[in-house]
């Protein structure tokens, strides 16, 4: 670490930061803080309302916390993941996934974060006046 060239590689080069994979990643990052902020459930310090389930085998987790549902891949495949709750997406770090019937389809090596659809919901309230 006392090479010069270390400490020239290891700093950070801010004229990339409008540049791809930085501005996705960066963006990534803030949706992430913003969703931490607004949703009271990803603050509670309280570990006994985390529900976590995976398979090792698989390669694959999902951990529920109040109304919010983070559902990992860590497969080099797609394959479908068991949830508990099914809503709306928040944040995705890849397209191609959707939900049927208390399972989702993951691309491989992928993370969704949904919310549940609750009846406080303006989501909730919306498909049950359009569902007609």
């Amino acid at each position: 670490p006392q090479a010069v060239s270390t400490f020239q590689n290891s700093k950070l080069k801010w004229e990339e930061i409008a540049a791809e994979p930085h501005a996705s990643m960066l963006r990534w990052y803030k949706d992430l803080i913003a969703l931490r902020r607004e949703c009271s459930a990803l603050t509670d310090g309280r570990l006994w309302q985390v529900d976590v389930e995976f398979d090792e085998e698989a390669r694959w987790l999902a951990m529920t916390r109040g109304s919010i549902q983070v559902v990992c891949n860590f497969s080099s495949k797609s394959q479908q993941i068991p949830i508990k709750v099914t809503g709306s997406q928040v944040l995705s770090s890849a397209e191609g996934w959707k939900i049927e019937r208390k399972k989702i389809q993951l691309p491989p090596e992928s993370v969704v974060i949904t919310r549940a659809q609750t009846a406080a919901s303006p989501a909730y309230h919306f498909a049950q006046h359009t569902a007609g």
